[in-house]
């Protein structure tokens, strides 16, 4: 997951494709590179710096900065696989914990990037974090590898980019998203630039932890942070929604194709029917912003239409809850109704789409 914008929803992402990976019977590792540490201290329940530290002191070298210390710190001993963390309530989903500390790597890793040709003692630096990435997920037999990473143009989101598989560009609806897309278009195409030169010098090929020789593949964006209407974001935000879309076909893709990092044509999809949201409502991080107004007495129904054979639908009088339709679903309450739009995050379970087939033709009982 990368942005050089902070504030799109990186760390969220993360969690809750991994998690819904995790669900679906796949082994995930979470990588916190972030020296906010948003993500390790979601996971974990943190919420001060002396949480941060006492886990640090208790489980010294169970975090990303203390991997890579024996390549930066010049240490004689290999890089070793990081114990990670099990993520409690998924089976399957592991984190590896970042530091608050892994920036200090930063000038470091910026001078070997540039200077590793010409300074041998550089020369196992650029490789270093795939590697401890790689054998650490090999460790825990990891399906999918997942970094969260910096909202910055660093050179630890220079080195992760280029020697990842894939990535994703978060963004919110909103013009500061659109100039960091606009960014985006000339940054990325000049890394990979520097990664094609780095995975042709010899030096670096031949080092302890050689520089890998991958082409990160484009994805696609994933827009978040605005709030639905009728199943489709308001007219202020589909406005930046839509210039954000453009800019990325516009700019962004050309730019990237030119360095040969997307996907053939045919393996992005071209029309997404409805949107599926990849939250679960029992989530041990965060209560859905709607759990407390849908418990007790109120029923939830989902339906595609209303049925025909079930006659018109009822009209709302002074004795009887209102109904409305929105987004599918309908919100029923003996006390009141309440008009939203539910998606899987607030539901009582996460329904697949063919989950929903025996719901079609429930009807309210008052």
């Amino acid at each position: 997951m990368f942005n050089h914008k902070g504030g799109v929803s990186k760390t969220t992402t993360t969690l809750h494709l991994a998690w819904m990976l995790a669900r679906k019977g796949k082994k995930v590792l979470m990588v916190d590179a972030d020296p906010q540490c948003n993500l390790t201290g979601l996971v974990m329940g943190y919420k001060g710096a002396s949480e941060f530290e006492n886990f640090y002191q208790t489980q010294a070298g169970s975090n990303l900065k203390a991997g890579l210390a024996p390549a930066f710190e010049s240490r004689p001993i290999p890089l070793a696989p990081v114990d990670c963390v099990e993520v409690p309530g998924r089976t399957g989903l592991r984190l590896l914990p970042g530091h608050l500390a892994l920036s200090e790597y930063e000038v470091t890793l910026g001078i070997a990037q540039e200077l590793s040709g010409s300074i041998q003692t550089l020369q196992n630096l650029p490789g270093a974090i795939s590697h401890l990435i790689n054998i650490t997920a090999d460790s825990v037999d990891a399906d999918f590898v997942l970094v969260d990473m910096n909202p910055s143009l660093s050179s630890i989101n220079q080195n992760i980019l280029m020697t990842s598989h894939h990535f994703l560009i978060p963004c919110s609806p909103d013009f500061f998203s659109l100039l960091a897309v606009d960014s985006l278009t000339s940054v990325i195409p000049k890394w990979r630039t520097w990664a094609e030169r780095a995975q042709s010098l010899p030096i670096l090929q031949s080092a302890t932890y050689p520089f890998p020789t991958l082409v990160p593949k484009f994805l696609g964006t994933i827009i978040s942070k605005y709030r639905p209407r009728a199943g489709r974001a308001t007219v202020d935000f589909q406005r930046w929604i839509d210039q954000i879309n453009q800019a990325v076909k516009g700019k962004l893709i050309p730019a990237l194709t030119r360095g040969v990092m997307m996907l053939p044509e045919e393996t992005y999809l071209v029309l997404i029917p409805k949107p599926h949201f990849l939250c679960e409502m029992r989530s041990p991080w965060r209560a859905p912003p709607t759990a407390g107004r849908l418990s007790g007495s109120a029923r939830v129904y989902i339906a595609c239409k209303w049925p025909a054979k079930d006659g018109p639908r009822p009209r709302p009088t002074r004795r009887s809850p209102r109904l409305r339709r929105q987004a599918d679903v309908y919100v029923a309450s003996s006390r009141r109704a309440t008009t939203r739009t539910l998606h899987d995050s607030t539901l009582p379970h996460t329904y697949a789409p063919n989950d929903l087939a025996p719901l079609q033709l429930q009807r309210p009982r008052w």
